[in-house]
C-alpha cells in the first residue's frame, strides 16, 4: 500500500513540474511550445554547417488574428543566420486559437555544430 501512494505522489508532483516549467497561462499556449513550432521548421542550413558558422539567432514576434507571425526582429551576430531564420519563419502560421496575440514574443534559437 506505501508502494502506490508513493507512485501516485510521485506523478503528481510530475506534472506540477511540468506546468511550472513551460508557463502555462490559463488556457493560453505557453511560449515554449510556440517556441518548439517554430523551431520545428527551422533545420540548420547547408551553407552554415559547409563554412562552419554557428551562432544565436533573437526573434522578437507576435501573431496577428490569422495565427501568422508579425515578425519585429531577427538579430545575430551572424547576418546569415539571421536572414535565413527570417526567410523560413516569415509564412509561418499557428493554427491554434489560444494564441494570447497582444503579446510580444522572444526567443532564442541556437545553431551549434557538434
Amino acid at each position: 500500500m506505501k508502494t502506490i501512494n508513493f507512485k501516485k505522489t510521485a506523478m503528481i508532483i510530475s506534472a506540477i513540474a511540468f506546468f511550472g516549467l513551460t508557463n502555462v497561462v490559463a488556457n493560453n499556449i505557453s511560449t515554449e511550445e510556440i517556441r518548439e513550432s517554430i523551431v520545428e521548421k527551422v533545420t540548420y542550413p547547408d551553407f552554415a554547417k559547409e563554412e562552419s558558422i554557428q551562432g544565436n539567432v533573437n526573434v522578437t514576434f507576435g501573431f496577428n488574428e490569422d495565427g501568422s507571425l508579425i515578425i519585429y526582429s531577427v538579430v545575430s551576430d551572424q547576418t546569415e543566420l539571421a536572414d535565413y531564420v527570417k526567410k523560413t519563419i516569415s509564412n509561418f502560421k499557428f493554427a491554434d486559437n489560444n494564441i494570447d496575440r497582444d503579446k510580444t514574443y522572444r526567443i532564442v534559437i541556437a545553431f551549434k555544430l557538434i
